[in-house]
């Protein structure tokens, strides 16, 4: 009798070999038994949607809060507020009553057009 665990078996979702396309009585006789079936297996062009689905996850935005945001953007407290209420620096979400947060995307896309210092005593 065929085991539809074994990886072996020619009914098993493991084997790559089986691509069966309707669930029809199995007709083998190595089975030794009418009542098994072989039941059909995803195709290829199904599993590739599966694993295009999975590659194209985007990663986790995380969520920095104050002394992150000062240690990464080299920003003291008030200049980071200053500069959101004119505008030029990513607003904070809320992520609780008393906590706010900024999306560490927001911050890096802040930080990217900043042009390299041109003081020429850092060297």
């Amino acid at each position: 009798m065929l085991d539809p665990l074994n990886p072996l078996s020619p009914i098993s979702p493991l084997n790559p070999v089986n691509q069966i396309d309707s669930c029809s009585p199995s007709s083998s006789s190595d089975s030794g038994s009418s009542s098994s079936y072989d039941y059909p297996l995803p195709t290829s062009a199904a599993m590739r949607g599966v694993e295009t689905t999975m590659q194209a996850a985007q990663p986790i935005d995380r969520l920095l809060r104050l002394d992150e945001v000062l240690h990464t953007t080299g920003l003291g407290r008030n200049t980071v507020y200053r500069r959101m209420r004119d505008g030029t620096f990513p607003k904070q979400v809320r992520i609780g009553p008393n906590s706010v947060a900024w999306r560490q995307s927001d911050i890096s896309v802040w930080m990217s057009p900043l042009p390299p210092s041109n003081d020429q005593s850092v060297h």
